[in-house]
């Protein structure tokens, strides 16, 4: 049983300039605070069938995290030259008691910037070049922080660590552009990302409740980090009723993990392509083929969000290990009718051939172990779809208040 009591409070301003038909200027204030008192309690069943608490099983815990942050972007240009300029500053706190140990924990960030530089320029030719660079943060998330070890799970015993600290990330970005006759496009980008501090899962030994030793999951800040890559996005219209997409990420990603005493696993280089084709035939009907292959890459870190780089994943984790090479391919069948396509019946299959399994291995100095799992398993979907009347995604548009985002300097309060 469990009860959990969630309270949060936004306070945030913000203004807006047209200097001129070419320039903006924009700045804002926000403090976010958030408080939770959350109580857990396991009863396992005797040989009786009768519900006995279990003191390993209780979590009494309460927390408490302000973030204050303040911003100003600047955005104009000039010929065919635009730029925009961003520079935000944040402080955040955090503190928190496991009260049925009697145990405090707190911690206070200083205050940080974080600026960002998007530049752009348009040549003759439909051609543009961007380059971008920018500071971000992402804060350890509750359950990361949260230092009550769980014992539910006997393969996968869990405990949080108070002392994380946020991760920084210095991201950098060249990307070129061109645009050819009939909407035909081609996008070359390279990129390089360098995170400090990186929250990186990590496996503990200790002594369990009945005197046995026991390894634990938890989470460390690991010393630094980096990815550097490349990119390729191709968008071609071969005909009026056939167009296809093509994307190819080739990327070098290595954690240093030294401080947590043991061995940085090796770089490796590692490469990603995603093919997509869809066929436009009569009767209002789609064929959408979407394929993709990923090469032998090392255990990501976590799935935090990105701008770019390795799809759907950061770095390895402090184990060392890889996950083998995988494939595959889904299939959708589109029909649209009624008055201007309003109604419209979707028939799709994910991995038409099976082919889609996570093979990993990995290995640590207290085991090694290797597992075949399918990912993303064979899937049947019929969707049927009526639009009424004419949406208007304006009142979608509100800015998203998930302060893990907050270090962002290149937009606005979020």
């Amino acid at each position: 049983m469990g009860s959990a009591k969630p309270a949060f409070w936004t306070f945030q301003t913000d203004y807006t300039n047209p200097l001129t038909p070419k320039t903006k200027l924009e700045a804002g204030l926000r403090a976010s605070i958030q408080k939770l008192d959350n109580y857990n309690s396991t009863f396992p069943l005797d040989s009786k069938g009768n519900e006995i608490p279990s003191p390993l099983g209780i979590s009494d815990y309460s927390s408490t995290n302000d973030v204050y942050a303040a911003y100003v972007n600047l955005t104009s240009g000039f010929g065919n030259f635009s730029y925009a300029l961003g520079l935000r500053g944040e402080n955040s706190r955090y503190s928190g008691d496991l009260r049925n140990f009697n145990e405090h924990f707190h911690n206070s960030y200083p205050t940080s910037l974080f600026p960002s530089v998007f530049l752009s320029e348009k040549f003759k030719g439909n051609q543009e070049l961007q380059v971008s660079a920018t500071r971000k943060i992402n804060r350890p998330g509750f359950f990361q922080l949260v230092p009550f070890t769980d014992y539910s799970d006997t393969l996968n015993i869990t405990r949080g660590n108070p002392n994380l600290v946020p991760e920084f990330t210095n991201s950098f970005e060249l990307s070129y552009m061109k645009t050819f006759p009939h909407s035909n496009t081609l996008l070359v980008s390279g990129y390089y990302k360098y995170t400090s501090n990186l929250i990186t899962r990590y496996q503990d030994s200790a002594i369990g409740p009945v005197g046995k030793p026991i390894l634990i999951n938890t989470y460390e800040n690991a010393n630094n980090a980096y990815t550097v890559g490349g990119e390729i996005t191709s968008t071609n219209v071969l005909t009026r009723w056939w167009d296809i997409s093509l994307n190819i990420n080739v990327y070098n990603s290595h954690i240093n993990t030294e401080n947590l005493k043991q061995p940085s696993q090796d770089a490796l280089w590692s490469w990603f392509g995603k093919f997509n084709s869809n066929f436009k035939l009569p009767e209002n009907i789609t064929i959408q083929l979407t394929a993709i292959y990923q090469s032998k890459t090392n255990i990501p870190a976590n799935q935090q969000p990105q701008q770019f780089g390795p799809p759907g994943q950061t770095l390895q984790s402090a184990a060392q290990g890889y996950i083998k090479p995988f494939g595959g391919v889904d299939i959708a069948v589109k029909k649209s009718f009624l008055k201007n396509n309003a109604a419209s019946i979707t028939l799709s299959m994910s991995d038409v051939f099976r082919t889609r399994w996570s093979k990993q291995y990995s290995s640590s100095q207290y085991f090694a172990q290797e597992y075949d799992r399918l990912k993303d398993p064979q899937l049947f979907r019929a969707v049927f779809t009526y639009r009424f009347g004419k949406m208007d995604l304006n009142i979608f548009k509100r800015k998203d208040m998930n302060s893990q985002g907050m270090g962002d300097a290149g937009s606005s309060m979020q």
